[in-house]
């Protein structure tokens, strides 16, 4: 299952464990403050890495490197892709054991 989040609110009231919410409360308040209501990208939230795989596929990105990658506690990873040149997208995934 993958949830899509564009607004702070939506991720207040998503049901994510308190790292993964911090973590997409934070960067939809960058969005928000660099690109009013958060045109600038958006945060998915995936329930496994396939899912995630699966999203950047629907986004012909597949084949792109993440700008940066790092964990969130020891069950979620965060992962920033810039799809065009104004517009990002944060997948925060649950990580392969």
């Amino acid at each position: 299952m993958i949830k899509i989040l564009h607004t702070l609110m939506e991720a207040a009231n998503a049901g994510l464990t308190d790292a993964v919410r911090k973590e997409a409360e934070k960067v939809l308040g960058i969005l928000s403050e660099a690109y009013g209501d958060a045109d600038g990208g958006y945060v998915a939230v995936c329930d496994n890495f396939q899912d995630a795989q699966q999203h950047l596929k629907s986004k012909r990105a597949e084949n792109l490197l993440p700008e940066w990658k790092r964990p969130l506690d020891g069950t979620y990873e965060a992962a920033l892709y810039l799809l065009g040149d104004d517009y990002s997208l944060i997948l925060i995934y649950r990580k392969e054991c």
